[in-house]
C-alpha cells in the first residue's frame, strides 16, 4: 500500500504530531491533532480509514475512522505511563505495550476489542515484568510481544535479558519464547504469522541484532510415521492399525498440533488439533490425497486425486479440478491465509492455484521421485513440495531446511506441513 501514517512530536514533545501519505513516502501532509495532545509514540492501521495513535500522557489513545482527516480522543482511558507500540489485526481489535516505570524499565501488555474505547490489562508470564517495545498481531487472536527484562530507561539499553511472549488466544495466556542468551534488548518485531517474525535488538556488547525465526516443517509417512524438522512432535500413527494408509497431513495455525488424513477420508488429530467431520466410511469418486486447514484452524479441505474438494468446519469452497483434464493426479493442496484461497499440486509438480498466487512449480522439470505433496511458507509467499523419496523443493519465501532425500526410508513419504520452530 501508499498509504502511511507517522507519528511523533513537535519541539520538546509538547504537541503530539501526525503525517499521512498517500504516494508511499514521497509527501507528507500534517493531521489535525487536538492541542491537549503531547508527545505521540505508536500507531496502527487496520485498514486503509482506521487507526490507533498512543502516546505519552496517562495513556493518550487518539482514533480514526477516515484514514486521518479526524482524530477522536478517547477519554475513558487511564493507563499509567506510555505506549510504546500498539498492533491492530482489525479495526476493532488492537494490543498495545506500555511502559509503566521510565527508570526501573517495568511495563505491561493491554489490549482492547472495542477500537480503543477500553482497555483490559493481560495475563503475563508469574514473575516476569519486562518493559515490552515491540508489538504484533498478525490476526485477533496472535501476538507477539518483544522487549527486555529489567530494561534500565535512565540509562539507554542496559537491559539484563532480552525477552519475547506469544499468544495465540487473544491474550489469555501469554508465553515465554527462548532467544539467544546474548541478547540484551529486543526493540522491535513484525511477523507475517507467529511462526514467522523478524526481530531487532541489541546485543550484550551494544552490537545491533536482527533475528529471524527459523523455518520449521514436519514430514509423515503412508503408515502414519511422523519426522520433525526443527518442529515439534505431537504423536503419530506409527505402529497402530489403519484401515487406509495415511496420504495427507496439516498444521494448526500455531504449529502446536497437526492432522493426519487417510486415503479413505479418515482424520486423526495430534496436539491443539480439533476434529471437524471426516470422509471416512463415506463413498468417494476418488481416494482423498491431501488435506489443508483454514486459517483459524477450525476447518480443513480434503482433496481427491482427480481434484475434488470435501470442507469441513469453516472451510469454503472457492472451486476444484474435478472433472478438468489433468496430466498428473492432483497429491495435494495448501491454504494461502492471506487470501483464503488454497494450491493443488500435480504428481509431476504443476501447481495450480485457486484465488492465490503463483510463486512457481516443478511442471515440465526432471524429478527422482513423484511429487507427493505440499506446504505453504508461514509467511503466506511461498511454498515447499516434497517428493516420495523426502526431497523438499522450496518456491518464494520457503527456506531449505534440509530433506529425506537419499536416506533410508521404512516408508515412502506422503506429507509435508509446516510448524513452530523449536525457539526464535
Amino acid at each position: 500500500s501508499l498509504d502511511c501514517i507517522a507519528v511523533g512530536n513537535i519541539g520538546n514533545g509538547t504537541n503530539g504530531a501526525i503525517l499521512s501519505t498517500t504516494d508511499g513516502g514521497k509527501n507528507w501532509t500534517e493531521q489535525g491533532v487536538p492541542q491537549s495532545v503531547s508527545a505521540l509514540y505508536a500507531v496502527s492501521c487496520a485498514t486503509a480509514l482506521d487507526c490507533v495513535v498512543l502516546g505519552q500522557s496517562s495513556g493518550t489513545v487518539l482514533t480514526t475512522t477516515d484514514g486521518g482527516t479526524n482524530w477522536t480522543v478517547q477519554k475513558s482511558v487511564s493507563i499509567p505511563g506510555y505506549w510504546p507500540s500498539v498492533s491492530c489485526a482489525t479495526a476493532l481489535d488492537c494490543v498495545a505495550t506500555t511502559i509503566t516505570n521510565v527508570y526501573a524499565g517495568t511495563g505491561a501488555i493491554y489490549a482492547t476489542t472495542n477500537g480503543g474505547a477500553t482497555w483490559e490489562a493481560q495475563k503475563e508470564p508469574p514473575g516476569l515484568s519486562p518493559g515490552f517495545t515491540g508489538l504484533s498481531c498478525p490476526s485477533s487472536s496472535e501476538c507477539v510481544a518483544v522487549g527486555s527484562a529489567d530494561l534500565q530507561y535512565s540509562k539507554y539499553y542496559s537491559a539484563s535479558a532480552g525477552v519475547a511472549l506469544v499468544t495465540t488466544n487473544a491474550g489469555a495466556t501469554w508465553s515465554e519464547q527462548s532467544i539467544p542468551a546474548d541478547v540484551a534488548v529486543l526493540s522491535s518485531v513484525s511477523c507475517p504469522s507467529v511462526t514467522d517474525c523478524v526481530v531487532t535488538g541489541t546485543l550484550a556488547n551494544s552490537a545491533n541484532v536482527i533475528l529471524q525465526s527459523p523455518k520449521a516443517y514436519s514430514l509423515a509417512a503412508r503408515d502414519g510415521g511422523i519426522f520433525s524438522f526443527n518442529a515439534g512432535f505431537y504423536g503419530s500413527m506409527g505402529g497402530k492399525p489403519l484401515n487406509k494408509p495415511i496420504v495427507g497431513m496439516a498444521s494448526t495455525p500455531d504449529g502446536k498440533g497437526y492432522w493426519l488424513v487417510a486415503s479413505d477420508g479418515g482424520i486423526f488429530a495430534f496436539g491443539d488439533a480439533k476434529f471437524y467431520g471426516s470422509m471416512g466410511g463415506k463413498p468417494l469418486n476418488k481416494p482423498i490425497v491431501a488435506m489443508a486447514s483454514t486459517p483459524d484452524g477450525k476447518g480443513y479441505w480434503l482433496v481427491a486425486s482427480d481434484g475434488g474438494i470435501f470442507a469441513f468446519g469453516d472451510a469454503k469452497f472457492y472451486g476444484s479440478m474435478g472433472g478438468k483434464r489433468l496430466s498428473g493426479p492432483v497429491v495435494g493442496i495448501a491454504a494461502d491465509h492471506m487470501t483464503n484461497g488454497y494450491w493443488l499440486v500435480s504428481s509431476n509438480g504443476g501447481i495450480f492455484s485457486f484465488h492465490a498466487p503463483f510463486f512457481g512449480s516443478m511442471g515440465g522439470k526432471t524429478l527422482n521421485a513423484p511429487i507427493v505433496a505440499m506446504a505453504p511458507d508461514a509467511s503466506d509467499a511461498g511454498y515447499w513440495l516434497v517428493a516420495s523419496d523426502g526431497g523438499i523443493f522450496s518456491f518464494g519465501t520457503a527456506g531449505f531446511e534440509g530433506s529425506m532425500g537419499g536416506k533410508a526410508l521404512n516408508a515412502p513419504i506422503v506429507a509435508i506441513a509446516a510448524s513452530t520452530p523449536a525457539s526464535l
